[in-house]
């Protein structure tokens, strides 16, 4: 066990946490899971490493890595409570728990629902046996630029050829099966389909791929090959498509969210049926923390109630003043 590398991952921690201004009770409940309070409290930030095993210290060392992809400032302004959050963990568990050829989920819904804030979510709490990978608008239909992002999110050196590159990643999630997402999986195009075709097939693991329910019907009409290859992924899928979605973020959502991230509990259905229409238009609840940002921040320099702030920094944000 490297002593050096294991105080540097502990402050490292402890950065985060200050970040997010959370005591440790809440700290290790949220993004330190399977760690106690207590070993957090009285080993690891007392500097007591030579209690600490190497199983530890290794899952020490993936909660970083979790947390540093994970963006957990992001992530305090999500929580696991939204009705989107408690379907989708539904459907993992029921996808994790799958031994056949389903071991696929598609997931469509557009932007500002809380897929990725979900992904990040569920990497916090599985952070050795679940990988995110973001799709890149330059990889689409490029199999072996996908095949080397995903190599290097199971940290495996880079080959010389696409074959070898999916070789090495068979091998791999035969031997340590995982979860992995494809985040913006509309941009690999028909390649990816293919992909995840092929590696559900040929290995044990479990395929999470979110997109945006535009970007996968354009894809689908693009060609004929598109549509066959998504019929034959959709047959390796969980039933049916996750698409509950498809028309935004939901007001029960935005009221949940009021509740549970920004302290609105009273106000949170009042609030929601104002503002939803317009955060479902201009972004989801992306639009809504940044919203929330900005009328804390009035909130602090004029001791205005936070509720009578929020609406009109949801306008402004959104270009609808005074609607």
């Amino acid at each position: 066990m490297n002593l050096e590398q294991l105080q540097q991952n502990i402050t490292r921690l402890e950065t985060f946490q200050r970040q997010l201004g959370l005591k440790d009770a809440q700290f290790c409940r949220r993004y330190l899971g399977g760690i106690s309070e207590k070993t957090w409290t009285h080993r690891l930030k007392a500097g007591k490493l030579n209690e600490v095993s190497d199983r530890m210290a290794e899952r020490i060392g993936a909660l970083v890595a979790a947390l540093t992809e994970g963006a957990p400032g992001d992530l305090a302004d999500f929580t696991p409570d939204l009705p989107f959050a408690k379907l989708m963990r539904a459907r993992i568990e029921l996808l994790r728990a799958q031994q056949t050829d389903r071991r696929c989920l598609v997931v469509l819904a557009p932007t500002g629902v809380g897929k990725t804030w979900f992904a990040r979510w569920d990497r916090l709490q599985n952070p050795t046996d679940t990988i995110i990978l973001e799709i890149r608008p330059s990889w689409r239909n490029k199999a072996i630029h996908i095949l080397a992002g995903l190599a290097t999110k199971l940290g495996l050196p880079q080959e010389t050829s696409a074959a070898a590159l999916h070789e090495a990643i068979v091998a791999n999630l035969c031997t340590a099966p995982k979860l992995i997402y494809f985040d913006e999986g509309h941009e690999g195009g028909l390649a990816l389909l293919k992909l995840i075709k092929a590696l559900v097939n040929e290995t044990p693991a479990w395929f999470v791929y979110l997109a945006y329910p535009s970007e996968w019907g354009k894809m689908l009409r693009a060609t004929d090959g598109a549509y066959d290859e998504a019929k034959q992924l959709v047959g390796r899928s969980l039933k049916p498509i996750f698409d509950d979605y498809r028309c935004g973020t939901t007001e029960r959502d935005v009221a949940v969210w009021l509740d549970k991230v920004a302290g609105l509990s009273h106000d949170a259905r009042a609030l929601a049926r104002e503002i939803t229409p317009l955060i479902r238009a201009n972004f989801g609840l992306r639009t809504l923390a940044d919203a929330l940002a900005d009328a804390r921040a009035e909130a602090d320099e004029t001791g205005k109630p936070l509720h009578e702030l929020l609406v009109p920094a949801v306008r402004a944000l959104c270009g609808a003043r005074g609607v």
